[in-house]
């Protein structure tokens, strides 16, 4: 799996800004790639940040829906 980073994502300052437009003339892209080998990274990314449960107490009425159509 690959993690694709942009570089106008970044803070950057005016010297970093500079190389930037210089790789994008000589480049073509602001994207690149690079190999995720560490698969603990991809579990701490991909989970929630807090756990927590959604409970309701409320029901669908049919006789409020109306058919579309």
């Amino acid at each position: 799996m690959d993690i694709i980073k942009n570089l106008n994502d970044y803070a950057m300052t005016a010297d970093e800004k500079l190389f930037v437009s210089f790789l994008k003339e000589n480049i073509g892209s602001y994207a690149c790639s690079e190999k995720i080998v560490n698969s603990e990274f991809i579990k701490s990314y991909v989970a929630p940040n807090h756990d927590f449960l959604i409970y309701t107490t409320g029901e669908a009425d049919p006789s409020l829906l109306r058919r579309v159509g």
